[in-house]
């Protein structure tokens, strides 16, 4: 039996043309779950690399925190030094102005006993009076015929005030004088008195009389003078 292999290899000499106008498309094929795989590392080792993984980021963190405690560090130092610095340069004026100073201390010092000198001066001239000047004024109002025997005088001293009067009304009383006279008419006392009134430091005055028939009157004149009798309350009043 013979097979003619030329009608069943051979194929038809024209293909169909194929159509235009058409596309020709392909279906997506979805694979769902895809190959199965299967690890063969074993668990100790995968635990091994994690803590290695863990290590490596501690390791970083301590790196990391050391560099910032490293530059916190050096900031305080700086800082700290800028201090110094400025502390020590206010130590050094402060040593040159001591150095200055202690080129015046002599000055000072003599200053100083000058100041205290002068409160001195000044304290114990408080009480001060020109007492020939407030007798003179005195003298200047007396009438004829009278005759001083005596004269005593009181003022405070710079630790003691002169006694004040009782009442009120009184001026103000910074010394005395007690006079002693001897007269033969009586009679010009009250007017004498009266004009001692314009003496400027007169305070108030007082008088006493005796009567004797061989010497006349005796008269105890006691004149209480105001601060105005002072030479500091002179100089303060002018």
């Amino acid at each position: 039996m013979s097979t003619n292999f030329d009608a069943v290899v051979s194929a038809p000499d024209t293909l169909p043309a194929p159509r235009r106008g058409l596309e020709l498309r392909r279906t997506p094929v979805v694979v769902v779950g895809g190959l199965p795989t299967v690890s063969l590392i074993p668990r100790e080792l995968k635990a091994a690399a994690r803590g290695r993984s863990v290590r490596r980021l501690l390791v970083v963190g301590v790196v990391a925190a050391a560099v910032v405690a490293a530059g916190a560090t050096a900031g305080a130092t700086a800082l700290a030094g800028a201090s110094q610095a400025q502390l020590d340069a206010a130590n050094s004026r402060t040593q040159t102005l001591s150095r200055q100073l202690a080129k015046f201390r002599d000055v000072q010092a003599l200053q100083q006993s000058i100041a205290v000198g002068q409160a001195a001066v000044k304290v114990g001239s408080s009480t001060e009076i020109d007492w020939q000047a407030q007798i003179d004024a005195i003298e200047a109002e007396m009438p004829a015929g009278y005759s001083v025997t005596s004269i005593q005088a009181d003022s405070a001293s710079a630790v003691q005030a002169y006694p004040q009067g009782s009442t009120p009304l009184e001026m103000p009383r910074a010394a005395s004088l007690q006079l002693s006279l001897t007269t033969s008419d009586i009679t010009t006392l009250p007017p004498w008195l009266r004009k001692l009134r314009s003496v400027p430091a007169y305070a108030d005055a007082t008088a006493s009389v005796l009567s004797d028939q061989d010497s006349g009157y005796t008269v105890q004149l006691t004149i209480h003078l105001s601060p105005k009798a002072l030479i500091n309350g002179k100089q303060t009043t002018k």
